[in-house]
């Protein structure tokens, strides 16, 4: 007791609590090329560094272990009763909840928190359901809404069911006033933006990793347009591959370096690519294609130009982590106009014009492009402007606030 009042006479405070937090998602692979893998697991890990100990919790693929330890986190998952794996909905729903309760079991230890990650708001279920499997009956429960859903029950329309987690966390103010207006309620939400590690993605020298790359071929005067990502429709990249010929037929100079995540391309790509004749004759040395990569930054950082082609965010974060990673390397990028990435640049409305173009328009992207290609001191100004902005995605500063979110939710149950 007497240390314990001279303490309070010195000003000090106790020590944060070390949690211990499940992190609940689906289809949590050993590849962490997709973009919401990746950010679940470096929070993870920027949260393990902190001192607490974080446990990956998903549902159970054929190719995956039940346990794991990924890049130092450990990862739990549950495979349900053949019975019921033909309906993806108890993959999606109970078998994160079942395997909490073992994981609780297993390490001899509760959860502090359940933090369950989903782009449906009918899925919050799920976290309350782990919840009251938990032995911790009163642990903090955040829910948070990655992207927008492909699926009908994913509907932003049931966003009431939310209402059961503690905290609802969104990366857009967009995805926030949505939720709000179908039933979520305004004191649960908070706009947490999605992270990068600036640690990693960084500015580099151009010429050194072109020099380093001497299969691209690329010299200190071309201009080199990158595109990174899976070759979908969701990431319209049909649409960038329709603007490369309208581009050479004004510039044949400008080179494009494709980065596709597989390790080849699907036959609906390989066939539009034939049809537009893109990788025959002279113009097919200006056009590289570059699959599965290892590291993505010294690519990036060897470019002129980003084009992000989105024909709209759907299954794809409203942050997405290709526009803040390239803004991150001091590479201007420019991308489709929409609500959610307008916001991202709302800062900068001088620069909208170079920005953005109409999604799902060949046209227009091309249009960008050539006027990029064009202007140096355009693309300095969006590659400093983009850089700036990007210093708010920054890992370290956005796990600070889901970790102030968790001691608030806590103290609040306590209280």
């Amino acid at each position: 007791m007497a240390s314990e009042s001279i303490n309070k006479k010195k000003g000090k405070e106790e020590e944060p609590k070390k949690l211990n937090i499940a992190l609940l998602t689906i289809g949590f692979h050993g590849d962490f090329k997709e973009a919401t893998k990746i950010t679940i697991l470096t929070l993870a890990q920027e949260l393990q560094r902190r001192g607490h100990h974080p446990i990956v919790i998903s549902d159970k693929r054929e190719e995956t272990p039940e346990f794991e330890i990924l890049h130092g986190i450990p990862v739990y998952r549950k495979a349900i009763s053949k019975l019921f794996q033909p309906f993806f909905i108890f993959h999606h729903f109970f078998s994160q909840p079942l395997a909490l309760k073992d994981v609780e079991k297993k390490e001899n230890m509760q959860f502090d928190v359940i933090h369950n990650f989903s782009s449906a708001p009918l899925l919050a279920l799920r976290g309350a359901l782990a919840r009251s499997l938990s032995g911790n009956k009163h642990c903090a429960l955040v829910h948070t809404i990655k992207s927008r859903s492909k699926y009908q029950l994913g509907s932003t329309f049931l966003a009431r069911f939310l209402n059961v987690a503690d905290a609802i966390t969104v990366h857009s103010i967009c995805i926030k006033d949505e939720l709000q207006r179908y039933g979520a309620k305004a004191e649960k939400l908070h706009h947490i933006p999605s992270h990068i590690d600036l640690q990693q993605f960084v500015p580099m020298d151009k010429q050194h990793h072109r020099q380093h790359h001497p299969e691209l071929g690329y010299t200190a005067d071309d201009l080199v347009v990158f595109y990174y990502g899976p070759f979908t429709k969701r990431k319209g990249t049909e649409y960038l591959l329709q603007a490369i010929p309208l581009v050479w037929e004004k510039n044949p100079k400008i080179k494009f370096l494709l980065s596709c995540k597989k390790q080849q391309l699907s036959e609906e790509y390989e066939q539009l690519i034939a049809e537009l004749g893109i990788c025959k004759g002279e113009q097919a040395k200006n056009l590289y294609i570059l699959f599965s990569p290892d590291h993505i930054p010294p690519y990036l950082n060897m470019t002129d130009l980003v084009v992000m082609p989105y024909p709209e965010l759907i299954a794809t974060e409203s942050n997405p982590s290709c526009i803040i990673e390239s803004m991150a390397c001091k590479v201007p990028v420019i991308t489709s106009n929409l609500p959610e990435l307008k916001e991202i640049f709302a800062s900068i409305p001088r620069l909208h014009d170079a920005l953005f173009f109409e999604p799902k328009n060949p046209q227009a992207i091309a249009a960008k492009i050539l006027l990029l290609a064009d202007d140096a001191s355009l693309r300095k100004k969006l590659a400093d402007a983009g850089y700036r902005l990007a210093q708010g995605y920054d890992l370290r500063k956005v796990v600070s606030e889901y970790e102030g979110l968790y001691q608030r939710i806590m103290a609040k149950i306590k209280s």
